[in-house]
């Protein structure tokens, strides 16, 4: 028991490392965290620990997890750690990408299929504008499974105006130009959703922390 490194050098040492190989200085890291650069020296050295909430931060930051941070490897295999990490957040992004390139597709086949049927009007155009809203959808699902927290407000927006705009766009071509184009109002339904999507963030981000 004598001989365990304590704690603090522990998490020192690793927030060293994973500095470096972000490539921040001391000075970069405390500016963005809102601290001295002195503050950081002392965390890397081991003369102080970070609170559990900037821990925690730092964690998110560096993209490990803070079982990382407080338990001792070798060189050899934080390097081993963190590139498995990049190699999952790789897949990670290329899920997302080519699940958001099924929607432009989808939509192409069924313009497609559409075209070669016998119609009245040619109004299915508006077909390549749903792909917005669905791609949105897509990402804000990846992103409350997997992405960062941040990211949410933006998607779930993009979603919420996106529908509405092309569901507007929808209206004001299939219905009667007297009645379709007048149902401007429809986008006031975005603000109580807009306004119930940042509060549902909030709260789940504070539950989180």
């Amino acid at each position: 028991m004598e001989n365990e490194t304590p704690l603090r050098l522990i998490i020192g040492h690793n927030l060293a490392d994973l500095r470096k190989l972000k490539g921040d200085t001391q000075t970069q890291l405390a500016e963005r965290f809102g601290y001295s650069d002195k503050a950081v020296s002392k965390w890397e050295h081991g003369e102080a620990i970070p609170d559990i909430e900037t821990l925690a931060k730092l964690a998110d930051y560096y993209e490990v997890t803070l079982d990382f941070l407080t338990h001792e490897g070798t060189a050899k295999e934080k390097r081993q750690y963190l590139q498995e990490t990049k190699i999952q957040r790789l897949n990670k992004n290329v899920i997302t990408i080519l699940a958001c390139l099924i929607a432009p597709i989808v939509c192409v086949i069924i313009y497609i299929i559409l075209s070669l049927l016998p119609r009245v009007d040619d109004n299915h155009w508006t077909l390549f504008l749903w792909w917005i809203p669905i791609d949105a959808i897509i990402c804000f699902i990846f992103n409350c499974i997997w992405g960062p927290r941040k990211l949410q407000p933006l998607f779930s927006n993009i979603m919420i105006w996106s529908i509405i705009t092309v569901s507007y766009l929808e209206l004001g071509i299939s219905l009667p130009n007297s009645i379709g184009w007048n149902l401007w109002m429809i986008f006031f339904i975005g603000v109580p959703l807009t306004v119930a999507a940042f509060l549902w963030t909030h709260i789940k981000h504070s539950h989180h922390n």
